[in-house]
């Protein structure tokens, strides 16, 4: 092999690297962001339940398992 196409295969290498290093941050970022959004729904609900005075504990347990569904949905969307 010649000088140039070692240094076409660095570079290329490099390249690719970076892409997945971007792509993995991206996925990291919209996961965190997915999690968060999951949290503040979970509080909204309970408040809005609170307020509107039908919480109960069957309702509480009914409110976490949306919740869990939305944060397993994040996590198989972001892997």
């Amino acid at each position: 092999m010649d000088k140039h196409t070692k240094y076409l295969i660095i570079i290329v290498i490099v390249f690719t690297s970076a892409l997945a290093f971007i792509f993995l941050k991206f996925n990291r970022i919209k996961l965190s962001k997915c999690l968060k959004e999951a949290d503040i729904e979970r509080k909204e609900t309970i408040v809005k339940a609170h307020d509107a005075g039908t919480l109960t504990g069957d309702k509480i347990i009914s409110i976490e398992q949306a919740i869990d569904r939305k944060r397993e949905e994040c996590l198989e969307l972001y892997k």
